[in-house]
């Protein structure tokens, strides 16, 4: 029987599939998670995260937000802000460097 993952899990091999990925791209190009999600049908939007896909729908509440009311607010919460720098990344090289810190932090506190 096969195990279960976690939600860390699924989340850290996410992470790992997305770096793989953009390790291969140019460095200095700018980063798009359109061509991402069109190469590996995956990108770090809330349809491919784990978390997000699984957000109390009414309270919006995450493990992964560290403000004291744990709401989300589309991502500017998310990780300690460590997503939203991510996400405003501009090249491929500051996007690995930045998601890193995303997945270090999953693995911490996911």
């Amino acid at each position: 029987m096969k195990k279960k993952l976690t939600k860390k899990e699924i989340a850290l091999k996410h992470y790992d599939k997305m770096i793989e990925w953009a390790k291969a791209q140019p460095e200095n190009d700018i980063q798009d998670k359109f061509e991402m999600m069109h190469a590996i049908s995956e990108n770090w939007d809330a349809s491919s995260c784990i978390y997000c896909d699984t957000v109390n729908i009414h309270t919006g509440k995450c493990v992964l937000v560290k403000s004291k009311d744990k709401i989300c607010n589309n991502g500017s919460n998310c990780c300690n802000s460590l997503w939203l720098k991510m996400n405003q990344s501009y090249t491929w090289k500051e996007w690995i460097e930045k998601a890193k810190k995303v997945r270090k932090y999953i693995q911490k506190y996911g």
